[in-house]
Formats: C-alpha cells, structure tokens, sequence
C-alpha cells in the first residue's frame, strides 16, 4: 500500500515577482502590506529563539531589506531590542519598502548606517536581509565584506528567504557566501536551497506562508 506523500512546489527565483502580483491584486493587498506580513511571519519564527540581547538585522535596498525592516518593526513592537541598519547604505527602492522603513523609523529612530553596525555588543541574533532570491551575479565586494563581519559574529544566524551568496535557483555558492542557522523562505521553497552545495550553508529550513 502507498503511503501519501505531500506535494511540495519548488519555486524558482524568477517566478516570485509574477506570484506576488497575483497575490496583492487577488487579496486586494498593496505592498506595504505585504511586506509587513512578511516581517511578522520572519519575527514570528525568531521570537522563540530569543533569549536576550539585541536583535541586529541587516537590511539591504531591495525588498529582502524591506522585509528586513518589517522584521525589526514587528520584534520592536512584540518588546524585542531590534535594531536595523542599512548596511549598504542603499535606503529603500519600493514605494511599499520606503513605507515600512518610514514606519520603522517613526516608532525606533533611523536605521544606522552602513558597517557601524558590525561594532555593536550584545547581538545574540543577526538576521541577513540584505539580497533577495532574484539576486544573480557576483557578490559586491560590500555584500563579501558584510558577510564577513556577519561569519565573524558569535550570534544565532538567520537569512530571510536566502543567505548571502547563495544561488536560490541552482544551488550554487559563492566565495564568501554565508553559512546560517536558520533560513526563512517567504511564501514558498526556492529550489536551490534544496541543492548542495547551498544545503550546507541554509541551516534550518523553514517555509513562512504568507
């Protein structure tokens, strides 16, 4: 007799701005709400794991960071120390990213900026939300460097959707590329994530339905 097996689909990069397009105008969600659902799912899966200390997440211009600062907006409002930097200094490209991130400033003051926020004590959790899964091409010598600091963090690590420097289509990773606890992808599973040698470097896989 067969045993059932769930059906899992596996996305590939590509397909994740068409699927969010058909999501916001089907449920009648703008942007902004979107990526604030995306926060609240990511914060809901740190929260657990918090056992003090401050919450660094590290935000980049896209809308990985977008959904960076719905992170930290979301923790800060839940009572949690979380503090946000632009660390490339990128600020916000989206009319729904600049909202959150406005947001964000409005309730726990101006994100820092850039690597200054690499010389904070009392990190016990980083979060990497600095490039997104449509991220292709190599790493800016910014984004490597960042990913440094962020290896050499004595920190719990986790990546919203991807870690830096991994391929989320074909399971490839760069020089550099950073090695996580836990990665929470958004909305669903990115097929390279599943592939080595990206497997290695994801930690824990968890999938955030929004």
């Amino acid at each position: 007799r067969r045993k059932k097996v769930d059906v899992v689909k596996l996305i590939r990069p590509v397909s994740i701005p068409a699927i969010d397009e058909k999501a916001m105008s089907q449920l009648a969600l703008s942007e902004e709400a979107l990526i604030r659902r995306a926060g609240a799912a990511i914060a809901k899966e740190i929260l657990p794991l918090y056992q003090g200390g401050e919450v660094l997440i590290l935000c980049g211009g896209g809308n990985n960071g977008a959904d960076g600062y719905a992170t930290a907006l979301a923790l800060y409002e839940a009572g949690v120390p979380a503090v946000a930097a632009d660390v490339l200094g990128k600020g916000q490209r989206s009319e729904g990213g600049r909202a959150v991130l406005a947001a964000y400033v409005a309730k726990a003051g101006a994100p820092i900026r850039g690597f200054d926020a690499f010389a904070r004590t009392g990190v016990s959790i980083v979060v990497d939300a600095i490039l997104g899964s449509g991220a292709t091409g190599p790493l800016s010598d910014e984004c490597r460097l960042a990913a440094r600091h962020i290896a050499r963090m004595n920190a719990y690590k986790v990546a919203v959707d991807i870690p830096l420097g991994v391929d989320a289509d074909l399971g490839e990773v760069q020089k550099d590329a950073l090695a996580v606890d836990l990665t929470v992808m958004l909305s669903f599973p990115k097929r390279g994530l599943f592939s080595y040698p990206a497997k290695e470097l994801c930690g824990k896989l968890v999938l955030a339905d929004l």
